[in-house]
């Protein structure tokens, strides 16, 4: 009766581990799809290991990534959410002017209890923040 036990516990704790697993890394093969060059991740961490570890600050992991790939773009994993990092001032430039409308839902960490930051414009998400992007654009053209 107790070898049932601990078999049918062991045989749980297994699947448990393979869903955990399976649910951790499921995102892992999203910059292959886009055939975009990315640094293959670790499962549960992605690419944060160091950053767990406390041995890099996030400016000292991101230059580490940053300087061992000369490609104009590449992919990270945060934990299991894909990130992507563009070195090319060009592709920069694009980004931010002409293709900005598909990039300004992008996660960010903000503390609603401080009334001044929820309301920058970097960090609001859609669609209040295509509202005062309608009213801020008028001020930064070349007409006025």
């Amino acid at each position: 009766m107790i070898a049932a036990v601990w078999s049918y516990t062991a045989i749980l704790l297994i699947i448990l581990f393979i869903l955990t697993y399976k649910y951790f890394t499921r995102n892992f093969d999203y910059w292959k799809k886009k055939n975009v060059f990315y640094f293959k991740p670790l499962p549960f961490l992605g690419n944060c290991l160091t950053l767990f570890m406390m041995k890099h600050n996030m400016s000292l992991w991101m230059g580490k990534f940053y300087s061992r790939t000369d490609e104009d773009y590449f992919g990270l994993f945060f934990v299991d959410k894909p990130v992507l990092v563009i070195k090319n001032p060009k592709i920069i430039k694009h980004v931010l002017q002409k293709d900005f409308s598909y990039f300004y839902d992008r996660p960010a960490t903000v503390t609603y209890a401080d009334p001044v930051t929820p309301n920058l414009m970097f960090f609001m998400q859609n669609p209040a923040w295509k509202d005062i992007r309608s009213k801020m654009s008028p001020v930064f053209t070349s007409g006025k």
